[in-house]
């Protein structure tokens, strides 16, 4: 690579990791972490890995057993428990590093392509978040270097590792079993029309198998009793993949000035074009080399994304699920962004010049998308819990300036609660002596037995108007806080 090449590949691993790790630092504790670490954290390890006493899709397998891990040693400040988030970061971002310098010799396309990876807001927000995504992720990322690794090397330790990767990203989040199912059998497939004969093909795979079969047994019990839950059947139905490209789209750039919802609709039909175009592309290749387009791994690569969407279309059908949500479609982000560099990569090789019209449009849009979007203190998909801190912080200074010497009773409407209690009963920073919180409990009607009640409810606002002042409103939002009259 040339130094140019180097320096830009290297600045947007420095700033991905800077950004992630501010914001792991500053963002309150969102509603999805703070049940899982009040919920599913505490229970034994068996419980977790099961699912004997709940089975809900917030416990993410892996991300919840290392925060149990981490938190019995370090505690439950913010950062800790957000430290599995950001190993899965930089495996995200290390892996897709050496896996962009593998895909193509062209310095520039190998730039663009390292750019689709991390340039992209909405995917950028998970990798900041106790949640099991970002944990999938770099898995996921991991897994496909080891497969470029065995390309290479032909050895049965690759192979494992590759393998291996595949299913953890699966236990970090479930909703990857749509990636370790297609890439198992792909990379099965591989391996056997290379190694026809039996010796040879065991020698490759003796690894391999006893490890997928592994996975297989301990995936199948926690997901046949995941299956059942109402979260699985019934959230925020999608009854098409272009609908669910389409709502992803409009996560990628919804703080965006330049791009509106019409803009989402047709950046999907560009993404649905362009999965179309490469699979065409992939029977092209089989359809002239066979098993030998194997040989080339970018073609595993690229194939695997059209293949897990025909996958996904199929679990559609057969188990009468949704299509995916934003959150839970982050899986097809990283593939669809490395067949965009293997594009441009095979372009270059068949034509002879380098595909600019892909790669100057595209990387403009991430740019301009990326630096719009960035931010230290919020969450898109938990927008509502990115004022815990300010909440907290302004009792407190009304607790220093009246010299209150109990902390305050406090209360919160419906899902704004998660995050209070886990700042307050978890967290080691003090918070405990501003306010003081009752336990978790179901939406209700607001009442007038608490000093402060912050809330986004009009409703609540009205009925507490004659005994309660507003305090603080939240600049731009609809919450504020409510403190109770003095007598």
């Amino acid at each position: 690579m040339n130094r140019n090449s180097n320096i830009a590949m290297g600045s947007m691993a420095f700033a991905f990791f800077v950004y992630i790790i501010i914001r792991a630092w500053n963002i309150p504790i969102t509603v999805d972490e703070s049940s899982t670490i009040i919920t599913h954290v505490p229970r034994h390890v068996m419980d977790i890995l099961f699912l004997q006493s709940d089975a809900n899709p917030n416990n993410h397998l892996l991300n919840t057993l290392l925060i149990k891990l981490l938190t019995s040693l370090f505690g439950y400040h913010p950062f800790i428990v957000r430290l599995p988030a950001l190993i899965g970061a930089f495996a995200y971002a290390l892996a897709g590093l050496s896996i962009c310098r593998k895909i193509t010799n062209n310095d520039w396309t190998r730039v663009f392509s390292y750019l689709m990876l991390l340039g992209q807001p909405y995917l950028l927000d998970f990798f900041s978040l106790a949640r099991g995504y970002s944990l999938g992720l770099g898995c996921l990322m991991t897994s496909l270097w080891f497969a470029t690794k065995y390309a290479e090397k032909k050895s049965a330790q690759t192979l494992l590792g590759s393998i291996a990767f595949a299913g953890l990203a699966a236990y970090s989040n479930f909703t990857l079993v749509l990636f370790f199912g297609p890439f198992s059998a792909l990379v099965f497939f591989w391996v056997w029309r290379e190694n026809p004969a039996w010796g040879v093909l065991w020698s490759k795979v003796k690894y391999a198998v006893p490890v997928f079969l592994v996975w297989l047994i301990l995936l199948a019990i926690p997901l046949k009793r995941l299956s059942g839950h109402s979260e699985i059947t019934n959230w925020n139905r999608l009854d098409t993949l272009f609908g669910s490209s389409e709502l992803s789209m409009e996560a990628a750039i919804h703080r965006n000035p330049l791009f509106g919802h019409s803009a989402a609709h047709f950046l999907a039909m560009f993404a649905a074009a362009f999965c179309l175009g490469m699979g065409y592309i992939c029977l092209k290749k089989w359809e002239s080399k066979g098993s030998a387009a194997f040989e080339d791994v970018r073609f595993l690569i690229a194939v695997l994304l059209p293949v897990i969407l025909l996958a996904n279309i199929a679990q559609v059908e057969i188990t009468h699920t949704p299509y995916l949500q934003p959150r839970l479609a982050l899986l097809y982000w990283p593939l669809f962004a490395l067949s965009l560099g293997i594009a441009a990569a095979w372009r270059r090789e068949y034509l002879g010049h380098t595909a600019w019209g892909l790669i100057i449009p595209l990387s403009i849009i991430s740019i301009v998308n990326t630096a719009v979007s960035a931010n230290r203190y919020e969450a898109m998909e938990w927008w509502h819990d990115q004022n815990t801190y300010t909440v907290l912080n302004y009792i407190h200074q009304i607790q220093q300036a009246e010299n209150h010497p109990e902390p305050f009773t406090f209360d919160a409407k419906g899902i704004l609660q998660n995050s209070f209690l886990f700042h307050v009963n978890l967290d080691p920073r003090g918070y405990n002596r501003i306010v003081r919180l009752d336990p978790w409990h179901p939406d209700r009607v607001a009442t007038e037995n608490y000093e402060f009640y912050y809330t986004s409810s009009r409703d609540d606002m009205e009925q507490l108007r004659s005994s309660y002042d507003i305090a603080l409103e939240i600049p731009k939002s609809d919450r504020v806080l409510l403190r109770k009259k003095k007598k």
